[in-house]
């Protein structure tokens, strides 16, 4: 599962929350349970988490990203090396300086294995939207800062066979510039694409293809984007409506999960998270696989950089001023108050999380399982 992935050279869709008021009567009949910001825990080793291992801010002095978690363990991520040769001034200014490569860690061994080389493509390249489950890893590369020109790649974890599964020519026509990821689904993966030009989301798409390339990169959804693979099927926003919507796991039927009256929200695996204004603050709300709603807050400000994983929530009050980061176990629906920096916490996959410094710092980075 992903929503939204992340690298500093590729422009990424990360939008905040704003809304109409959180006081309607449909909102008060749903919610059964109200947790004020000031209840927030703080997390404490050995009753919510315990350390991993400890994961090294650069790998052989190479700027170190790390992304997420797969299902067997192992950390992944991109380095990224800045390219000498690389033009002080570019055209539009839209020229990638750095060359990027997947990585995956074993926090275990510490042993890196490096999925695809920078260094051999025959242009600089950002590397954006990694996915890994046992199986593959999957994952884009941009050649230039909006995006137009990219290309979707694959990797045999078993086999060590990297695949080139399609490009921007398989897209609609246009400036697919701004980025929703990838996820693996089952046998496939899905690229989710944004648009600066069409201002309808005509030309958003949600692309898929086989992960081993016997089959070209087509259109899966058309006019959309974000989309996500949880335990309940697919879900993807219809961009011209906002409408969330759900593709069933079992009988294939399509609904209707949030209408677009909503604020800013991530769905994944039953789990609805959006965000209220109040006042001159914000309110969460979570509704869980079962159809009760929780709601957190208010929180001083605005709320934004929504992301979820099984089980979890995070999201940042104020993210343009003095930011909190929270977390949210969505199965016990409890709050706790994680870092007081926009980068000090996140979300990894499968049960994990990274705690980094503090904005500037310097210092390694430590890997933490949830409980």
């Amino acid at each position: 599962m992903r929503t939204l992935v992340i690298i500093a050279t590729v422009l990424l869709c990360l939008l905040g929350c704003s809304s109409t008021s959180d006081d309607s009567p449909k909102a008060s009949a749903t919610t059964a349970r109200v947790i004020a910001a000031r209840d927030a825990s703080q997390m404490k080793e050995g009753r919510d988490y315990d350390v991993v291992a400890t994961l090294p801010a650069k790998l052989k002095g190479v700027e170190t990203y790390y992304d997420g978690v797969s299902p067997d363990g192992m950390v992944y991520g991109a380095t990224f090396v800045e390219d000498p040769e690389a033009p002080e001034v570019f055209p539009g200014g839209q020229a990638i300086t750095s060359r990027s490569s997947v990585i995956l860690l074993d926090p275990g061994s510490g042993k890196v294995t490096r999925i695809s080389d920078g260094n051999s493509r025959a242009r600089r390249t950002a590397v954006g939207g990694i996915d890994v489950n046992e199986d593959w890893v999957t994952w884009y590369e941009a050649e230039d800062r909006g995006g137009a020109s990219w290309k979707l790649y694959s990797y045999d974890r078993s086999t060590g066979i990297e695949r080139k599964l399609g490009s921007d020519k398989d897209a609609i026509e246009g400036d697919t510039g701004l980025w929703a990821g990838t996820v693996i689904s089952g046998d496939r993966v899905m690229m989710s694409t944004m648009t600066y030009a069409d201002e309808t989301g005509r030309a958003d798409q949600v692309l898929s293809a086989p992960l081993d390339g016997s089959a070209p990169l087509s259109e899966l959804v058309g006019g959309a984007t974000s989309a996500d693979v949880g335990s309940d099927g697919i879900s993807y926003t219809i961009t011209r409506t906002e409408t969330l919507m759900l593709r069933d796991a079992e009988s294939g039927e399509t609904k209707v999960i949030d209408d677009g009256a909503s604020t800013f929200r991530t769905y994944h695996s039953g789990v609805l998270v959006t965000c209220h204004p109040y006042g001159s603050g914000t309110k969460v709300r979570v509704k869980s696989r079962n159809g009760t709603t929780t709601t957190f807050g208010p929180f001083d400000g605005d709320a934004g950089y929504n992301y979820q994983e099984e089980g979890w929530a995070k999201f940042v009050t104020d993210p343009d001023g003095d930011a909190k980061i929270y977390a949210i176990d969505t199965d016990r629906m409890k709050l706790f108050k994680v870092a007081d920096t926009q980068g000090g916490w996140q979300l990894m996959g499968n049960d994990m999380a990274l705690v980094s410094p503090f904005d500037g710092a310097k210092g390694d980075i430590t890997l933490i399982k949830l409980r």
